[in-house]
């Protein structure tokens, strides 16, 4: 008897919990709690660029308070040139950055590395100072169009490329 008495008892009490839960779960709005919930989502997440000495320089996407070492991972690491002490890799990451990885400047031998006037990619040119993408761009359509560059002087052909700027990369360029 006692038996059946507490089945019983603990029946009803699981029929009038159930019962409170259904109306307290009826009450609450789902639909704002997950649009609230992609609200806070979304805010943590940014997309930044990654360029230069890279393995895969592109566009990702990341959570906030994500590092630059977790974006150069991203991106499939370090390319074979990258000057490692021109970034911190604990510096964390703004939201619609861009972020450039300088190529070396010197070999292990402490040797000059300089970039070629008339083979460096893009990304070389634009690792040199007062060069970015607009200059790169059209030292590489000056060579094209006119043929390689015979001499370092050369370069101040390229549009917008006058005595100041020589100055500042001759030391930094080559044939």
């Amino acid at each position: 008897m006692k038996t059946i008495l507490l089945v019983a008892f603990f029946t009803i009490c699981y029929v009038v919990c159930m019962d409170l839960v259904n109306k307290y779960m009826s009450a609450i709005d789902f639909e704002q709690i997950e649009s609230e919930n992609e609200v806070s989502v979304s805010s943590n997440i940014y997309t930044v660029t990654i360029s230069g000495c890279v393995v895969n320089p592109g566009v990702y996407t990341i959570t906030k308070d994500s590092t630059m070492g977790y974006l150069i991972a991203l991106a499939g690491g370090l390319s074979e040139n990258a000057d490692v002490t021109t970034f911190n890799s604990n510096a964390l990451l703004e939201e619609d950055g861009s972020y450039y990885i300088s190529y070396k400047r010197f070999d292990e031998n402490n040797k000059s590395i300089k970039v070629s006037l008339n083979n460096a990619t893009e990304a070389e040119l634009v690792s040199l100072p007062y060069i970015g993408t607009v200059y790169a761009k059209a030292i590489i359509e000056s060579r094209v169009t006119n043929g390689s560059f015979l001499k370092l002087e050369d370069v101040k052909r390229v549009n917008g490329i006058k005595e100041k700027i020589f100055e500042s990369i001759k030391d930094l360029i080559c044939l």
